[in-house]
């Protein structure tokens, strides 16, 4: 079974695209970086920040990218909604699990 360096073995449902969808779930994470340091500089954002990023760096990806992408995106926000403060740059978006299956 393929191995997480971070979590361990990766699920069975996950093993043949595991390495693309981690590659996505620490896209999705530095994305995430990326927009909080630019929100609190600038203090402007919109959902066409995200819609861009998504139309023009993962549109270009396979689809175990995309999905760990967005599953990061996903895990952070019902973290958050949930009341947990993350450090972002520490935090380990499969610390979560999968967000959603499509």
């Amino acid at each position: 079974m393929p191995q997480n360096p971070e979590s361990g073995p990766l699920p069975a449902s996950e093993s043949s695209v595991g390495t693309e969808y981690q590659r996505g779930m620490l896209a999705g994470r530095e994305f995430l970086v990326a927009l909080r340091d630019s929100t609190l500089r600038y203090r402007l954002f919109g959902p066409s920040v995200l819609r861009a990023v998504l139309e023009v760096e993962a549109a270009g990806q396979s689809k175990g990218y995309q999905d760990g992408f967005l599953d990061a995106i996903g895990a952070y926000i019902l973290q958050t909604l949930a009341g947990q403060k993350l450090d972002l740059a520490a935090w380990n978006p499969r610390s979560v699990g999968r967000v959603a299956k499509r």
